[in-house]
């Protein structure tokens, strides 16, 4: 037998009510709003650091999508970041105030709608230059890498710590320079993802990675003896 669901809690059932009265009132007024989906990893109430996971719905989908006055069944995240798509400022922080919606959690969700708005980017910009971004640097790359502003980012990617640095240079392309951050830190780690993240294709660009993986490995090698030679014995 098939097992039913949990039965919902007295304060899920009310911040159901609430978000469909909210629903329902958007409807009436006739607030229109592109209607499109959130990636799920960028639905969940959780915000975390994502890395390289896929944050924006496909800005060209959400640009074509049709105007809707739709708003039932969709969810907390998915109707504030309808709203900002939308540029409905006033009922977005209207819904902040009244669904109590946590500042780190706004941010991110006010990120992927600017993202996806023609409008957005000189917001997203004074985001990241803060002292204390709302939004954690990496993410903000990884919404201009997946809105096709790549090279928008590599000042923001300078900033980031070498590991981070040296994926994204990578997956802009931009492999020689990843390269030299790797060898300048002496890390065979790095060039091995570097070599992970390029297309098998590249055969020329894995052997070079191969041998400078190697020669890193000898050096390692040859350091470890000639320390262990010249160590005074006990």
């Amino acid at each position: 037998l098939a097992l039913s669901p949990p039965p919902l809690s007295l304060e899920a059932c009310e911040e159901a009510t609430k978000l469909l009265n909210f629903h329902k009132k958007l409807e009436q007024q006739r607030v229109t709003a592109p209607a499109f989906r959130l990636r799920e990893r960028a639905a969940a109430a959780t915000i975390v650091s994502l890395g390289p996971h896929t944050i924006l719905p496909d800005p060209a989908l959400v640009a074509a999508s049709p105007l809707s006055q739709h708003w039932q069944g969709d969810s907390t995240n998915l109707t504030y970041v309808r709203l900002i798509v939308g540029r409905q400022e006033r009922l977005a922080d209207q819904m902040r105030r009244e669904f109590r919606i946590p500042e780190k959690r706004i941010a991110y969700l006010r990120l992927i709608g600017l993202a996806l708005t023609k409008d957005g980017w000189p917001e997203i910009e004074k985001m990241s230059l803060a002292k204390k971004p709302p939004v954690p640097l990496e993410t903000i790359v990884e919404v201009y890498i997946q809105a096709g502003r790549g090279q928008e980012s590599m000042s923001l990617i300078a900033r980031l710590p070498i590991e981070s640095r040296v994926r994204y240079l990578t997956l802009l392309g931009n492999t020689n320079e990843a390269i030299s951050l790797a060898r300048q830190d002496r890390s065979g780690g790095l060039l091995y993802m570097i070599q992970r993240l390029l297309p098998k294709t590249d055969r020329a660009a894995h052997e070079e990675l191969a041998a400078l993986r190697a020669r890193l490995g000898r050096a390692g090698t040859s350091s470890s003896e000639h320390s262990r030679i010249t160590s005074p014995t006990m």
